[in-house]
């Protein structure tokens, strides 16, 4: 019988997603030579999650819909197998171009047929965030994180007010077309002015100015009203007051006395594992012992993949402290929610 095999070719790659490539073996005995070779199946998989040993992506201990993903790439994998064998039976002879033909009709077969895209803004962005969500629209070849399709949640509520205040205005709805007008934008921008901090402004005109362009590719509108939309330069006059903590406060921090076992003691904890790392939340919030390790030239060190970016990062551990911490967590760290962590930093503080 044929053997067929899926590996990934990662190399040096940031992508989160990679392509899955499948390894065709065909003995001499049947097909009266021997074949062997190798096809990209155009299918896209975590690179985190790919087991070399099995083949096939690893399903457990992730979110429900990271492993329903799994599960539902994993069966594609195996229903390739079977038609690829399929047609290595049907098949005097059998060759690289064939398989991908029999990839292609069936990837083909299996995908969804993408719903009509919504002309209101509101019901566009909302549809946008699905996308997003189940791995349609993609970036770069890459899935949205969460932390982006949050970003444009938010976007959609500040949307949503803003064809409110358009509304009461301009006596008239806001549509993609409006966007075409430079009074428009103006209105938009006194809008964000009312109610964010520069900072949070320039983030929704960045999403704004992504959110027109998609629509544009969508066929939703044929403008470019996104020029007139622009960053707002960040100085001592507007700019939130930077706070931060000096090594000396760091470590008093550390050796700060807290009720053991205590939420106290966990988040701060975590918070320091994030000043030690210097990561995102997203990345020190999720640390294990899998994460540390030591190079060959006897470094220790945290290997990491970044949540938001899909980036593996190498930090050398430069402060002892770190270390305890990770022997005091030996499976993992606390898991400790945003909201909460905020409230008792203020607390500890």
């Amino acid at each position: 019988m044929a053997t067929i095999r899926f590996f990934i070719r990662a190399g040096k790659t940031e992508e989160r997603d990679v392509s899955v490539w499948a390894n065709v073996f065909i003995s001499k005995s049947e097909k009266g030579r021997r074949i062997q070779f190798q096809f990209n199946t155009d299918i896209k998989v975590p690179i985190e999650r790919w087991d070399e040993i099995t083949g096939r992506v690893r399903v457990g201990g992730y979110t429900k819909e990271e492993n329903d993903r799994g599960k539902k790439i994993n069966a594609r994998l195996d229903s390739i197998v079977e038609l690829l064998k399929d047609g290595i039976t049907e098949h005097d002879t059998f060759s690289a171009d064939i398989a991908r033909g029999i990839i292609r009709s069936y990837i083909e077969s299996m995908e969804t047929e993408i719903s009509e895209v919504p002309a209101d803004i509101q019901q566009y962005i909302k549809w946008l965030i699905e996308e997003m969500r189940i791995g349609r629209r993609l970036y770069k070849g890459n899935r949205y994180s969460q932390g982006t399709i949050k970003q444009y949640g938010n976007l959609l509520n500040v949307m949503r007010d803003f064809s409110a205040y358009y509304r009461e205005t301009m006596n008239m709805p806001l549509i993609w077309g409006c966007f075409r007008k430079q009074a428009t934008c103006d209105l938009y921008m006194t809008f964000l002015s009312k109610g964010y901090n520069v900072s949070s402004r320039n983030k929704y005109v960045s999403a704004t100015q992504t959110l027109i362009r998609y629509a544009k590719k969508d066929g939703l509108h044929s403008h470019d009203g996104h020029t007139f939309l622009y960053q707002i330069e960040e100085n001592s006059d507007n700019m939130k007051k930077k706070i931060y903590l000096t090594d000396e406060e760091i470590q008093a921090l550390y050796e700060m006395k807290l009720p053991q076992g205590s939420k106290y003691e966990e988040a701060r904890d975590v918070f320091l594992a994030g000043c030690y790392t210097a990561q995102r939340i997203s990345d020190y919030n999720n640390l294990s012992s899998r994460n540390f390790t030591t190079t060959e030239n006897g470094i220790k060190i945290v290997k990491l993949v970044q949540k938001k970016t899909g980036a593996r990062v190498v930090i050398p551990i430069l402060n002892e402290n770190l270390l305890h911490l990770a022997k005091k967590y030996s499976k993992e760290f606390p898991k400790n929610s945003r909201s909460d962590c905020k409230q008792v930093y203020k607390e500890i503080a």
